[in-house]
């Protein structure tokens, strides 16, 4: 046989494995991507600890939560609820002293990282690769805040709520409920479970309601109604605290020089947050509260509507408002605290999954992206930095550059759920008469 019959022989082989190769991996759900997934899920893992290892001061929180736990006659803890509470009471009782706890609880969290990946990758959907990816970048930006604070709990609970949305809308009405014991904050997102189907509707609520009774009926009998209110009255006394949309423009007046004039001034509350006090600041407070009862109102309007609307329900419509108002939570809260951006994370990952080339959904995952990273590179590593006053500083620069995204991130979300309800098999438009 001559040397070019042989070439022509070898790439004949070659040729169709190539093919094989990549038809296998341009497959959505494919040996080779889930290995590949893991394998970068576990790179990234190695990048969080070290990043905690480099950056060791948010394990305080971690210890606050065992002194919290082993010191119940204490006032620690009370502004989280007790629901909470109770995966570190687990974790308290496997750990001798807070360093033992700390890595309790990172480890605690890595595992829920792993099952709600595991969620993803079950669903063998177009977007499976995509959302996974995403996911495991995220919890990167997130550093942290994504084994260290309570946080990602009521978020992955939140990213589940989203993904039975399209499977049990009852199901996925039990898990808000548990997220909202959680954390309080989701309870607002009840409304977009309801459906001009009254039996649907009824049931929904039905479940919602028990689940919330029988928890709270759980938390009186084992800690008093005072635990039930605790988190309630927590909230209310805060002022505005430095990080949130609203103080944006204080903190520039503070800390860029030539515009301070120390008529600021940054003091550690008694809400165990860092708030700003000085001309406007009671405005921004009213305004932030204004803005809050707004979107409040917006969400029962949104409820009413449904229910009178001749159209069923849709859970794309609902997934694609449930992200809106959580930006708009954000946006719109007094207080802006750097583990709130892990609420975005779970949810955004279904987004991607259930619409991976959608471009409002691709621009708020890319922008959630940078957004949390911004958060991580203010806090905990130049947290100190923002509170300084007539002193520039990069971090300052990224804190009212990650607002200022948060805000267009509001935005692309609102144009996302025009462009649902305008798609939407079921209905035209959320607040169209027929």
């Amino acid at each position: 046989m001559s040397d070019s019959a042989k070439n022509t022989t070898k790439t004949a082989i070659v040729q169709p494995k190539i093919q094989s190769n990549r038809k296998l991996w341009s497959r959505p759900f494919s040996p080779i991507k889930i290995t590949a997934i893991w394998i970068l899920w576990l790179i990234a893992k190695l990048v969080i600890i070290a990043g905690v290892h480099a950056e060791p001061m948010p394990t305080g929180d971690a210890h606050y939560y065992f002194y919290g736990i082993t010191h119940p006659e204490s006032d620690a803890l009370n502004e989280y609820p007790a629901l909470l509470l109770a995966p570190l009471q687990l974790l308290a009782l496997f750990s001798n002293d807070e360093n033992a706890f700390t890595i309790a609880l990172i480890i605690a969290t890595i595992a829920l990282d792993a099952i709600f990946l595991c969620f993803i990758l079950c669903q063998k959907q177009k977007g499976t690769f995509s959302a996974s990816v995403f996911w495991i970048f995220f919890t990167v930006t997130a550093l942290h805040m994504s084994v260290l604070r309570l946080d990602i709990i009521p978020g992955v609970c939140i990213g589940i709520f989203a993904l039975a949305l399209f499977t049990s809308p009852t199901f996925s009405s039990a898990i808000l409920a548990i997220a909202t014991m959680l954390k309080l904050w989701p309870g607002v997102l009840a409304a977009g479970l309801l459906s001009s189907k009254k039996k649907m509707s009824a049931r929904t609520v039905e479940v919602f309601g028990a689940t919330i009774l029988l928890i709270a009926l759980s938390i009186i009998g084992a800690s008093g109604i005072t635990r039930i209110t605790s988190p309630l009255t927590y909230q209310s006394d805060r002022g505005l605290q430095i990080e949130s949309f609203w103080a944006t423009p204080f903190m520039l007046l503070h800390g860029i020089p030539g515009l301070s004039d120390g008529s600021y001034e940054i003091f550690y509350a008694p809400s165990k947050s860092f708030e700003i006090s000085g001309p406007g600041v009671s405005t921004a407070l009213m305004i932030s509260s204004i803005g809050f009862g707004l979107l409040i109102i917006f969400c029962l309007l949104w409820a009413v509507k449904t229910l009178r609307a001749p159209y069923t329900y849709d859970p794309l419509v609902t997934l694609s408002w449930t992200v809106t108002i959580i930006i708009c939570l954000l946006v719109t809260n007094k207080v802006f605290s750097p583990q709130y951006l892990v609420w975005l994370g779970p949810i955004l990952s279904i987004c991607l999954l259930k619409q991976p080339h959608n471009k409002y959904v691709r621009l708020l995952c890319i922008l959630c992206l940078v957004i949390t990273a911004l958060g991580t590179y203010i806090y905990p590593f130049h947290y100190g930095d923002i509170m300084q006053a007539d002193i520039f500083s990069w971090a300052l620069v990224a804190l009212a550059a990650r607002n200022i995204l948060v805000f267009i991130s509001a935005i692309i979300s609102a144009c996302w759920l025009k462009q649902t309800l305008s798609n939407s098999p079921t209905r035209n438009n959320q607040f169209s008469e027929k």
